[in-house]
């Protein structure tokens, strides 16, 4: 019984981030603060990559606090 809650609790989750999206299509930006704008956009043009990947990166290495990313960079 409980692999049923747990798959219509996903597809009810899948459905409320489409409606929001619908709704409010800016909500991305609101979950996700796109700092450092014109670099983002500037890197991934010159790599081909889309933005949204670069911003995960930078989410994921230092949550963009330039600080940590300057600490893991001089611990390397």
């Amino acid at each position: 019984m409980w692999p049923w809650i747990l798959i219509a609790g996903i597809a009810a989750a899948v459905l409320v981030v489409f409606a929001v999206q619908r709704l409010h299509p800016d909500v991305d930006h609101m979950l996700y603060p796109r700092k450092y704008g014109s670099i983002v956009k500037k890197e991934a043009k010159e790599y081909d990559l889309p933005q949204s990947l670069v911003y995960a990166v930078i989410k994921a290495e230092s949550d963009f606090d330039p600080e940590r990313g300057e600490r893991l960079a001089a611990a390397e």
